[in-house]
C-alpha cells in the first residue's frame, strides 16, 4: 500500500514538471526563433507536398474506380 503511494507521489510530481514545461511558452518562441530559415521553409515546403500527396490519392483512387466500372471489372457477389 505504500509502495503504491510512493509511486503514485513520484508520478503526479512528474506530471506537473512535464506539464510546467510543455505550457512553457517561453521555450517554443525560442526553439523557432532560433531555427534555421532553411528548417521553417522546408516545413511550408512539406505541409503543401502533404495536401497535395492527399488530393492526388484521392483523384487515383477516383480514377481507377471509374476505369473498373467502365470496363466491368468489379467482382460483385453471386456474378459467378
Amino acid at each position: 500500500m505504500i509502495r503504491s503511494l510512493i509511486a503514485f507521489a513520484r508520478l503526479e510530481k512528474a506530471k506537473r514538471r512535464y506539464y510546467a514545461w510543455v505550457f512553457n511558452e517561453n521555450s517554443k518562441y525560442y526553439s523557432l526563433r532560433y531555427a534555421p530559415y532553411f528548417f521553417r521553409e522546408c516545413l511550408k515546403i512539406a505541409t503543401v507536398n502533404t495536401g497535395l500527396e492527399s488530393i492526388y490519392y484521392l483523384a487515383n483512387f477516383g480514377i481507377s474506380g471509374l476505369i473498373a466500372i467502365n470496363y466491368n471489372l468489379l467482382i460483385l457477389p453471386g456474378q459467378f
